[in-house]
């Protein structure tokens, strides 16, 4: 083998393999000129040098005779060592995180079991629950659950088109969303704020994705609940939906008692008031008084319920009051239009029912029985005597006349009454001393004892006393007794009937 070809022996590392150099041979002696030289003597052989050795590869057993390896070079064995250790401890915290979760999680859902509905209704303008879905901007959500529920609140707003909202429509223009958390046996009201010219929709709902996200199976929450279809709204999504044209009007009133605009009086001030548009969207109330607050403007169709045996007139002002005291036109039906960004004041006067009459063959007669003409004298005087001897003024007061009107108020006799019609009767009454005036009257038919809802302050044009009430004659006709009387404020304290 050729040495060349052999790493460099390590000094350092293996001090005991050094090389045996051979002796030298003797030097040899200096040889004369006339001796012939002798050849040198074949060098003498020593064993052959042994070949150099390669370092045994490093292993423990260099520390066994005090040699470290390099302190500036780690081994692979240690990097993976420290590669394994890492990697359990994140296994280790996963797993450990993981059974937490779970458990979590596993909490969460029992505590996501709950009983009752989760009520979702749209709200009229009077604040009552109606299943109207097509012209209000409210939804009232109560919660009859055991537990707080978090409900999804989203509107919608889309241009208006004319004749929008109908059955069907639906406005799927995203606005904003929020999230709002209806407590346990309580309850919000929740509102869609429209602008001119929009159609706005207001969905409310559970809100799925925030149980999904905390780990409650949503199915557990319940969904809103129309309890006038007696179901859940389908999806689970209850909706209003309302257009704001910005060219409203309003309609309002009252019904009242006749005679004299007698409000609160029972059965009349709970009857059912509707208007209806030309669209045929109707609006509705039982309320006194009723008010339809910011519906389309334009011409409007409204009618009242009448209590059996009564009869019922109206009285229509326009941005105004003061027409009320005016006769009302007969009827339980008006036609109108309402003015944009305006008012109409639209009262129902109800007037008692007729009495139950036997027909006759006798022809109606109105001819009225009235009272003596009653002449008082005054009263003789209580103190000291008037040093004169004149005595004080005597008055007196008559109800002179019974009168029939028709509704156009010409006067009409007895017999050109047909049965059916709606006729006007007055009485009328004069008095002799001007310092007291008659100051109302009052007018019975078919009675013997008077009522306060007799009287009446409603005059006749250009007759100051003369008063009148509307009368409607039954269909099957009859023989009619009436009487009339007028009120004299005289020096008596409460006045007196003639």
């Amino acid at each position: 083998m050729d040495n060349k070809s052999l790493p460099p022996k390590s000094e350092k590392l293996l001090p005991p393999y050094r090389e045996e150099k051979a002796p030298l041979p003797p030097k040899s002696p200096s040889l004369s000129p006339s001796t012939p030289p002798t050849p040198p003597p074949p060098p003498t052989t020593s064993p052959p040098s042994p070949p150099p050795v390669s370092p045994p590869p490093v292993t423990s057993s260099i520390a066994s005779v005090g040699l470290s390896p390099n302190p500036s070079k780690k081994t692979p064995f240690n990097k993976k060592t420290w590669l394994i250790i890492l990697l359990a401890f994140f296994i280790l915290a996963g797993i450990v995180g993981g059974i937490y979760l779970v458990q979590q999680r596993q909490q969460l859902k029992g505590k996501a079991t709950v009983s009752g509905r989760l009520i979702c209704m749209p709200l009229d303008d009077q604040g009552n629950i109606t299943n109207e879905k097509y012209r209000y901007h409210r939804i009232k959500v109560k919660n009859e659950t055991n537990q707080n529920i978090q409900i999804k609140v989203q509107e919608n707003l889309c241009p208006y088109e004319p004749g929008q909202p109908v059955s069907g429509y639906r406005c799927d223009n995203y606005s904003q969303a929020y999230p709002l958390i209806v407590d346990a046996g309580q309850e919000k009201i929740i509102a869609i704020d429209i602008p001119c010219e929009k159609i706005g929709q207001l969905d409310v709902s559970k809100d799925k994705d925030h149980y999904e996200y905390v780990g409650i199976d949503p199915n557990t929450i319940p969904d809103c609940f129309n309890t006038i279809d007696n179901q859940v709204w389908q999806g689970g999504i209850a909706f209003t939906i309302k257009a704001n044209t910005c060219a409203n009007c309003i309609i309002q009133g009252y019904k009242v008692m006749m005679p004299g605009n007698k409000k609160d009086i029972s059965p009349v001030f709970d009857q059912e008031v509707t208007c209806v548009d030309t669209n045929g969207v109707a609006h509705s109330s039982y309320v006194n008084p009723y008010q339809f607050l910011n519906i389309p403007a334009g011409q409007y169709t409204c009618s009242a319920e009448v209590p059996d045996g009564y009869t019922v007139g109206s009285t229509l002002c326009i941005n105004n009051y003061n027409c009320h005291e005016t006769t009302p036109v007969m009827g339980a039906s008006k036609i109108f239009d309402c003015p944009a960004g305006g008012e109409a004041d639209l009262w129902w006067h109800y007037y008692t029912p007729t009495p139950t009459l036997t027909p006759t063959t006798e022809p109606p007669t109105s001819t009225p029985t009235l009272t003596p003409i009653l002449t008082p004298t005054s009263k003789p005087p209580t103190s000291t005597p008037i040093p004169t001897n004149t005595p004080a003024p005597s008055y007196s007061c008559e109800c002179s006349d019974i009168k029939l009107y028709n509704q156009n108020w010409d006067e009409i006799q007895p017999t050109n009454i047909i049965a059916g019609q709606t006729i006007y009767i007055a009485v009328f009454g004069q008095e002799d001393f001007p310092t007291y005036t008659i100051d109302r009257g009052r007018i019975r038919i078919n009675k013997t004892t008077w009522d306060a809802d007799d009287e009446t302050q409603m005059t006749v044009t250009n007759h100051p006393n003369e008063f009148y009430i509307t009368y409607h004659i039954p269909t099957s006709g009859g023989s009619f007794k009436i009487e009339g009387e007028v009120h004299l404020t005289g020096p008596e304290e409460e006045g007196h009937w003639q």
